[in-house]
């Protein structure tokens, strides 16, 4: 059962079928690694190269901008079926997509124009955008060992509006974090776990995946209210 956020979250991310790895395309510009599905609505960016008009008048420039961004929108409106996003700078434009395919189509009109793009580079990489629980960072392993960084803290709770400010409240929350991390403490081998200083009622600290994928139904069942926010590494 999801909470209303990770619901309201889950309905703005893209179907995993739209979903395809960039190194499927190729072109005169850089393939990248996306970090993360862009305004929660769009898995793939496409940088375009710097441009700016030669217009030297202020007016002229100004509607040398407005033709070329008229030219990306209505391309775009005509051709990207699953969605799409511009936002341009002085001399940069970026264009989020929601679909491989409008991607692809993007691509085929646009490649001499393209600096780089950036989006999943495998299926592995896909599911980790598409998971509200994960967090994904484009590195490789902390401190060249641990593969994830989880960051333990309290659930939100409506009632807090009331009992925020109560210091038994507040021992409570913290005491409930603390045994979680010794849950984990005790659970995965003193190698293969790494604690950060704790602030405030959190605290985070650097394991492998696997440890929190075995874990992790376990601290849902003992520990209802608490929280891991989860931020694994893309690479080996």
């Amino acid at each position: 059962m999801y909470s209303s956020y990770e619901a309201y979250i889950r309905a703005l991310l893209p179907s995993k079928k739209d979903l395809k790895s960039v190194t499927k395309i190729s072109g005169p510009f850089t393939l990248l690694p996306s970090n993360g599905i862009y305004f929660k609505r769009y898995p793939y960016k496409v940088k375009l190269k710097d441009w700016a008009p030669e217009e030297t008048d202020y007016y002229k420039r100004r509607r040398e901008y407005v033709l070329r961004r008229i030219m990306f929108e209505d391309f775009l409106e005509q051709e990207a079926e699953a969605g799409h996003r511009i936002v341009m700078g002085r001399t940069n434009t970026l264009i989020y997509l929601r679909s491989y395919k409008d991607l692809k189509v993007f691509v085929a009109y646009f490649h001499q124009d393209i600096l780089s793009v950036y989006g999943p580079i495998n299926q592995e990489h896909i599911n980790m955008l598409l998971s509200p629980e994960i967090h994904c960072a484009v590195r490789g392993p902390y401190y060249k060992k641990y593969d994830c960084k989880v960051y333990v803290c309290y659930k939100w709770n409506k009632n807090w509006a009331t009992s925020m400010y109560s210091l038994s409240s507040k021992t409570d929350r913290i005491s409930k974090v603390n045994e979680a991390l010794d849950f984990f403490d005790a659970n995965i081998p003193s190698d293969d776990i790494r604690r950060m200083c704790s602030y405030y009622r959190t605290d985070e600290f650097y394991t492998s995946y696997k440890h929190i994928k075995q874990l992790a139904p376990f601290i849902n069942l003992q520990f209802p209210d608490i929280r891991m926010i989860i931020t694994k590494c893309l690479f080996k």
